[in-house]
């Protein structure tokens, strides 16, 4: 469950290389249609496609999730600075982003 004060973040790419782009939660509004998570950095998301990427970033296996946003928990925001690393040192071998 993401609440404020969690952090939140995704795996981008500008010209310099991939980088972590994370912020904090500073809200969370739910509406008749949609609960939206709100952050400084980030434009308003749907509760429900963060909880889902946070789960498929839980869940992955020889894969990870760029351009998305998730739930940044110790064990994720580990994964993804490795990966960044990684991907930085070899982009030749990065496939299907």
């Amino acid at each position: 469950m993401i609440k404020p004060g969690d952090y939140i973040g995704g795996i981008f790419i500008n010209d310099k290389g991939y980088y972590l782009l994370k912020d904090k939660v500073t809200k969370i509004v739910s509406t008749k249609k949609a609960t939206k998570v709100y952050s400084k950095k980030f434009y308003p998301f749907d509760l429900e496609d963060l909880e889902e990427n946070t789960r498929e970033m839980e869940e992955a296996n020889g894969y990870i999730l760029t351009r998305e946003t998730f739930k940044l928990t110790e064990p994720i925001e580990r994964q993804c600075n490795m990966w960044i690393e990684w991907a930085n040192k070899h982009p030749d071998k990065v496939e299907g982003v």
